[in-house]
């Protein structure tokens, strides 16, 4: 589980650790660090939210990161 800053966005010095849990059997899921924020795909650069939905993170866009995280343990 991820809070992104914004709109989903993380620091570029976080993409290879995010690449390497994207194993087969592992999810990532980016969630807004805000309650009433929405992740978007607003800007494409590496470790953008685009960026790191094109490469197989899953986006939460409506659940803060409490309510994602107990949502992936059921």
């Amino acid at each position: 589980m991820i809070e992104g800053f914004g709109r989903g966005h993380l620091l570029p010095c976080w993409v290879s650790a995010i690449r390497e849990a994207l194993a087969p059997d592992m999810k990532v899921v980016i969630t807004p660090a805000c309650d009433q924020e929405r992740v978007s795909p607003a800007y494409k650069y590496p470790s953008s939210f685009a960026d790191l939905t094109a490469n197989g993170v899953i986006s939460e866009q409506d659940l803060e990161a409490k309510k994602a995280r107990i949502l992936l343990a059921c």
